[in-house]
């Protein structure tokens, strides 16, 4: 082959000409408000039976959502303003889209169908057909059945509403024609049958429940509006699929149905059936006279009521609430289970026992959830016995096995089982599991448990955690193993919930927890020391777990597909903007579908790192650092302090940047303006909360001092909520921060103290010797302790530039807590400005309100830390 020479002098042009292209590739920019809009929040959405397919959607503040379907070949189509999105085997993906349009996409071909003027629609459990409620121009709907092609195979006219069944093989639904109202079900199976269920004229029918496996559904009717002086009691109706019968419960033809009381339509206590569909629970209410519009009265506020004037005054006594209540359909037996002296009501996994209760029994006192007395309630024989004597009233502290055998409840470090059939309690962990529970002050001073996930799914053990690990305990309590290594490896392990049975339910005012195949796979959630490491682990009988993707990042929301293999999750790092990934449990190949906010590399970006540093008491602790955008060594930064507690978990978080950020907080934004952030961990002393935030966020700021990176002489401080209260104290006890920004802050314990908290109506007492404030005692019992913790009354040492804002209507923290501690320093002229915002509430919510906020806070620290020019609204008499 001939050789090619080139000359020197082609050699200079192209440098000429590839030099400045080469800046233009690697050149970054410097991050502005102006660039936020492009930023987006990735929201996995599905994962095809067997994980080929995912959808996922991209959500901008502007509101110019995307839902995207996406293959492992990197095929790819686009819904703007997508939602409920679904696939069908392999072969289907189904999505609403604004102006109620159904787009149909074959994801083999890549062809679409629209359908106009779709409500709502569901996937045939067979995958055959897509049933479709439509609406009409004369403002009804119309039930359309169709296949893939679009060919309709059947069609309803004047369908009010409709209620598919959880399998997606039955839909129950209403027609209308004028005062005519019906009730059928259509079956989407197999044969497209209907059937009429119910027919009344005068009558709306409503409220329908499904049976969990989809066989029967019950319901109720009340007169329509124009027609409330017939049977205002209503009628209850079941029907069964198999046998298509009906069965109507008529208070009126019940002897024992109380005298004065109505079916209940409220969705405080929905209607709903038993596993077995052989009860139907529903509340009944006392019918209430017409209250006329009096004149305000005095109030009474009586030292030994139950409740607070406002509680007491807003539900009117127990006599006045819905009561839930049980039928038995098959013997039109009625029995009510709830009344004035235990209006709570929880029921075991298979509905036949309940648990009653009365949250007031013990009140007055000063827990946010007060203790009580349980009963056991057998809802076959109606006989009621006393369960657990004064216990805490907290929840996820009473567990239903999901079969309905056990009532699972932690006491004296130790969890405890109640055979029901053997009405028997037993000590199961019998102080053989030594960390079992945990003190933790941001929920209740108790010590409360790690958690009880479930049972096994022949329910002859129970699963429970400890600080690190997973157990397996038998239900006598003969047997206790440990199923992962966790503390060995300082490694937490907790099951991560994918199937239905697998997750805990809400059955009134009571927990069921899940049911677990111990014999099969389980997925675990896996979080390393110091939230170092992250990941998901699989875990097998015969070999422990094994790591399905465990790294120094942040991995979060893990879905499994139909085949039970194939899975993605998202992981992210502080400069790592969140990115889905699909991988497999036993191979691991992991494959990442989307990167967001790919604009990201246009822009210089920080860095998030871990610093250990020691309080006052030599008790090790870890901080996180972020580092300003284009860091250069050469430089020294200024440096803002975020006070909450507990904060490495924030390591690997990625946070978009914003200008609406409800406590005007972002801690991106200054990263990009060149801050250094730091987020510490703090441990309290009991009895001296400020002191200990003080000293472990000064011995943060410290170390980060000593490593030579910031100008000491240029940090800022910042907190919210108890955070606010936090950068209250702490800027009474050192001079260490050149500005400071409290939002929502408590100031004065004693006051405090004495206040009523407006969002739970009960006095703010729990606050203080129950919960994050962390007094242990009364304000009688340690009075000195309550003034010591007072930022108020250390005013006079404050030299730190303070900004203050709260929410006027703050149902939290009272807005007053503000005013209070602004006032001082303006007696003593100290140097703040507050910010009252109209409307809003512990945090903001109004966009306009937000971005003033963010603005603000970014300005005043801007202006303390950076020397940047002065903003008019900080200066005194300003009027806007």
């Amino acid at each position: 082959m001939k050789a090619i020479k080139y000359h020197t002098s082609f050699f200079l042009f192209l440098l000429v000409v590839a030099c400045p292209l080469w800046g233009q590739v690697k050149q970054k920019k410097h991050l502005t408000a102006q660039d936020y809009h492009l930023w987006s929040e990735l929201h996995p959405d599905k994962i095809s039976d067997n994980g080929n397919w995912v959808s996922y959607a991209l959500r901008y503040e502007s509101g110019e959502d995307t839902l995207f379907v996406k293959n492992r070949n990197g095929k790819t189509t686009a819904f703007p303003k997508g939602k409920n999105g679904n696939f069908s085997k392999e072969e289907w993906f189904v999505c609403l889209q604004p102006d109620n349009k159904l787009n149909i996409l074959d994801i083999k071909t890549g062809k679409q169908q629209t359908v106009s003027d779709v409500a709502d629609y569901k996937i045939a459990a067979n995958g055959n057909y897509l049933a479709i409620l439509k609406t009409t121009a004369n403002n009804t709907n119309s039930l359309v059945v169709q296949d893939w092609k679009g060919q309709v195979l059947k069609s309803i006219e004047n369908v009010k509403v409709w209620y598919p069944n959880p399998q997606n093989t039955a839909i129950a639904y209403v027609t209308a024609k004028g005062m005519h109202h019906t009730v059928e079900v259509i079956h989407t199976d197999k044969s497209l049958e209907n059937n009429r269920v119910a027919i009344e004229d005068n009558l709306g029918f409503h409220n329908f429940a499904w049976q969990s496996n989809g066989q029967a559904f019950c319901f109720l009717h009340h007169p329509l509006e124009q027609q409330q002086k017939q049977n205002t009691k209503g009628k209850l109706f079941r029907y069964t699929l198999k046998d298509k019968k009906l069965v109507v419960f008529n208070p009126d033809k019940q002897v024992n149905f109380p005298k004065d009381y109505n079916i209940s339509a409220n969705d405080l206590i929905p209607i709903t059936m038993s596993e077995d569909g052989q009860r139907v629970f529903f509340g009944v209410k006392k019918e209430q006279l017409p209250r006329g519009t009096s004149k305000a009265t005095v109030q009474v506020w009586n030292t030994h009521d139950k409740s607070l004037y406002p509680l007491k005054n807003q539900f009117g006594g127990w006599d006045k609430i819905e009561k839930l209540s049980v039928w038995y359909p098959d013997s039109n037996r009625f029995f009510q289970i709830a009344d004035n002296d235990l209006p709570h009501v929880a029921l075991n996994g298979n509905q036949t026992y309940a648990i009653t209760s009365n949250q007031e029994i013990y009140e007055p006192q000063e827990k946010r959830e007060a203790d009580r007395d349980f009963y056991g309630v057998d809802l076959q024989t109606g006989t009621k016995k006393l369960l657990l004597k004064k216990y805490s009233g907290a929840n996820q502290m009473v567990l239903m096995s999901p079969k309905g055998k056990y009532i699972t409840y932690f006491k004296e470090s130790n969890w405890f089982i109640y055979d029901i059939k053997k009405d028997k309690h037993t000590n199961i962990t019998q102080s053989r599991i030594a960390e079992l529970s945990k003190p933790d002050f941001e929920l209740n001073s108790d010590w409360i448990p790690y958690g009880n996930p479930g049972f096994t799914k022949d329910e002859k053990s129970v699963l429970i955690y400890d600080k690190y690990d997973i157990w397996e305990v038998s239900v006598n309590g003969s047997v206790c193993t440990r199923l992962t290594n966790g503390k060995e490896k300082e490694i937490t392990f907790r099951i991560s919930e994918q199937s239905a049975i697998q997750k805990p339910e809400v059955k009134y005012d009571g927990n069921r927890t899940g049911l677990f195949d111990t014999g099969g796979i389980l997925l675990l959630q896996a979080t390393g020391k110091d939230h170092v490491a992250s990941g998901y682990y699989y875990w097998q009988r015969s070999q422990g777990e094994e790591p399905i993707v465990y790294k120094e990042m942040r991995i979060s929301r893990l879905q499994l597909a139909g085949n039970k293999q194939d899975l993605m999750y998202v992981e992210e790092n502080f400069d790592v903007s969140p990115r889905l990934v699909i991988s497999n449990i036993k191979n691991q190949k992991q494959q990442d579908i989307v990167n967001s906010n790919p604009q990201q590399q246009d822009y210089f970006w920080g860095k998030s790192v871990q610093i250990k540093y020691k309080n006052a008491s030599g008790i090790p602790l870890t901080g996180v650092l972020f580092y300003p955008a284009n860091y250069s060594p050469d430089k020294k930064y200024p440096m803002v302090v975020h006070v909450y507690q507990k904060q490495s978990r924030e390591f690997h978080k990625y946070l978009n940047p914003s200008l609406h950020n409800n406590e005007g907080w972002n801690h991106t934004n200054f990263t990009t303006k060149g801050y250094f952030i730091l987020y510490p961990d703090i441990v309290y002393e009991i009895g001296n909360t400020g002191a200990s935030a003080a000293d472990c966020t000064t011995a943060a700021t410290q170390a980060v001092i000593d490593m030579g990176v910031i100008d000491r002489d240029k940090i800022g401080l910042i907190g919210h909520s108890f955070g606010g209260f936090e950068t209250n104290f702490i800027i009474t006890q050192t001079d260490m921060f050149a500005a400071a920004v409290s939002g929502a802050g408590l100031s004065d314990f004693v006051s405090a103290y004495l206040g009523v908290s407006w969002n739970y109506s009960k006095p703010d007492f729990w606050r203080f010797e129950h919960h994050q404030f962390r007094m242990g005692k009364s304000l009688f019992e340690d009075t000195e302790g309550y003034l010591r913790n007072s930022p108020v009354l250390h005013t006079p040492k404050v030299n730190t530039p303070l900004l203050i804002w709260t929410g006027e209507l703050d149902l939290q923290i009272n807005a007053k807590q503000s005013y209070e501690f602004y006032l001082a320093l303006r007696r003593l002229k100290k140097k703040s400005t507050m910010l009252i915002y109209p409307g809003e509430e512990h945090a903001l919510s109004e966009s306009t309100n937000t971005e003033d906020l963010t603005n603000k806070i970014e300005a005043w620290f801007d202006y303390y830390l950076k020397g940047k020019e002065f903003p008019s609204w900080m200066a005194a008499n300003y009027n806007d």
